[in-house]
């Protein structure tokens, strides 16, 4: 056998040898795989095999309340303003490379302290303090001393969807619970939220909302007195806004000064009102009504112009615009907008003001 057929058939078995620990690898991977799917699944087997549909779906959701309730990254805050103490939510989050709580602004706005507590079991009160807030998005950042222990970080999920189940954590009443629900509608009252109905109290502000597979997809924030239904900030968008926390001590928003509805939303009577003509001839954006101390009123802008473009690109709904500007653009910055009215186009150079939330006083 000659040198060059040694070296063939040596580099052949290589080969094999090499493929051969690729395939013990994969059979393995597959039976942890197995195991690791047995062992979640397991809990509801019994429900499943004998095809009781509502009793198996039952037991998911018993089995994932569970488990989501056993979250150790999420804690009851606690914010000392005077004589009173303000009970809200958090959550721990890691946010470009660190460790931070994040709860709802009205919960942590104006305190004097604010303590952490991870469990009435645990029997530990903790410290922490602000280190961004967004009064606008109701959101803020907390840091404490205690995160350096390796609590764990939430996992954010995808953006919520209608119709999704959806799981409640949180400290209402100083009761750590978590309630189940579904989601409603989305961006409703404000492309910021949506609605879902998983009963939630005072205390839950701040606090996570998860799907099913155990994913951050929002943040409880708003009570609607009376019904078991309630307002969370998406983490569509909330991920963007939790970014600049990280940098701003005050996140601002800017705000043209004016409010506008797509035409087609709106009822025949605001036109008897402002004596416009309906249906109008055009649809679009329509100012339905402004500040008068705002720089959009001095520079011209009226009740029943149409906006047509923000800085020269197209516009397409009311909602585009509040989100752009919302999102892209701060108190004092200067944008430029072109209206109409009538046959006429104007460009009108406004300077924006700061935006205000829309749940102000949320409990």
């Amino acid at each position: 056998m000659n040198r060059r057929t040694r070296e063939a058939r040596l580099a052949i078995m290589a080969i094999m040898a090499i493929m051969a620990i690729m395939a013990i690898m994969a059979i393995l991977l597959l039976v942890l795989g197995s195991i690791s799917f047995a062992q979640t699944a397991s809990p509801c087997m019994a429900e499943k095999a004998q095809q009781d549909e509502r009793t198996y779906q039952s037991c998911l959701r018993m089995y994932t309340s569970q488990k989501i309730f056993q979250s150790p990254y999420v804690m009851a805050v606690y914010a000392t303003k005077g004589p009173h103490t303000a009970l809200g939510t958090g959550v721990v989050a890691n946010i470009n490379g660190a460790e931070y709580v994040i709860t709802n602004n009205h919960v942590i706005e104006g305190a004097d302290d604010i303590f952490l507590q991870f469990s009435h079991a645990d029997k530990q009160i903790y410290t922490a303090r602000v280190i961004g807030r967004d009064p606008a998005a109701d959101l803020a950042l907390l840091i404490a001393p205690v995160l350096s222990r390796g609590i764990g970080t939430v996992l954010f999920g995808r953006s919520p969807r209608l119709g999704e189940e959806v799981y409640a954590l949180g400290y209402p009443h100083d009761m750590r619970s978590v309630t189940f629900g579904f989601i409603n509608a989305l961006e409703t009252r404000s492309w910021l939220y949506f609605l879902m109905q998983a009963p939630i109290n005072p205390g839950n502000s701040g606090g996570p909302l998860f799907n099913a597979n155990h994913e951050l997809i929002g943040f409880n924030t708003v009570i609607i007195p009376g019904a078991t239904m309630g307002f969370a900030i998406s983490i569509k968008y909330a991920r963007q806004i939790l970014s600049r926390l990280t940098r701003e001590q005050l996140v601002e928003h800017g705000d043209v000064g004016f409010d506008f509805a797509d035409t087609w939303r709106m009822l025949p009577p605001f036109f008897a009102k402002h004596s416009l003509s309906f249906p109008p001839a055009e649809q679009g954006i329509m100012v339905v009504r402004i500040d008068p101390a705002s720089h959009a009123a001095k520079n011209g802008i009226k009740i029943g112009d149409l906006i047509v473009a923000l800085n020269g690109a197209a516009i397409m709904n009311a909602e585009d615009l509040d989100r752009n500007v919302f999102l892209h653009y701060r108190p004092g910055d200067e944008i430029v907008l072109t209206t109409k009215r009538g046959a006429q186009m104007f460009e009108r150079r406004i300077k924006l003001m700061a935006y205000a939330s829309p749940f102000a006083g949320a409990q």
